[in-house]
């Protein structure tokens, strides 16, 4: 073993002395090259644009209940390009909230690239607050979640959930039908309620 190291260590100074010394130009072999022709490519779509047109309404409702909690559905449905649509509104208990009339979806415009994946979503909630008060109370706001999307395309509507996804189909352009529900407290304040949501559509 101790001839063997020796051995090493023997060969590494050689290495050394011939590395300081300098070996003859002629005796290094040329290093190995390839090359190979890549292609560079690059697709160009249209952004995706995104208008509100009519807002979400739910209309009148008759509040027949002062304790516990109810609520009201309103389910999008298509009529036409800027007019939203009555929608299908339904209540948790049709003798405590009652709907009156006055309701429609909210009515978005959206453009894009066809024949790509897009996703709408909307916040998980908010609140509407009483028009007119600038610090509301508890008893002065409802919540509004659950939104849903109505896709009107070419082929077959769609109904999707807050975060679902639909391909845009040839043109580019579609309406995006929006509702959702919202929920009344037993002891919130009678009188007009307004809030504002953010609706955004992302390529996937």
């Amino acid at each position: 073993m101790n001839n063997s190291k020796s051995t090493q260590a023997l060969i590494f100074a050689s290495i050394l002395t011939l590395t300081a010394v300098g070996m003859p130009q002629a005796a290094l072999a040329d290093g190995d090259s390839a090359a190979a022709t890549s292609d560079a490519k690059a697709v160009l779509i249209a952004p995706l644009t995104l208008t509100a047109l009519t807002a979400l309404n739910f209309g009148t409702l008759i509040k027949n209940f002062s304790s516990g909690t109810e609520s009201v559905t309103l389910e999008p449905n298509f009529l036409g390009e800027g007019n939203g649509g009555q929608g299908i509104i339904t209540s948790s208990d049709n003798t405590k909230l009652i709907p009156f009339g006055g309701e429609n979806d909210g009515d978005l415009k959206l453009t894009g690239e066809s024949g790509y994946t897009i996703q709408v979503s909307a916040p998980a909630s908010i609140e509407l607050s009483k028009d007119g008060v600038a610090v509301p109370t508890a008893q002065q706001k409802l919540e509004l979640d659950t939104f849903l999307f109505r896709v009107n395309r070419f082929s077959t509507p769609e109904t999707i959930a807050n975060g679902g996804s639909f391909v845009l189909e040839p043109g580019g352009l579609t309406d995006v039908d929006t509702g959702g529900t919202l929920t009344v407290e037993g002891d919130d304040e009678t009188g007009a309620y307004s809030g504002s949501f953010t609706v955004t559509a992302t390529y996937q």
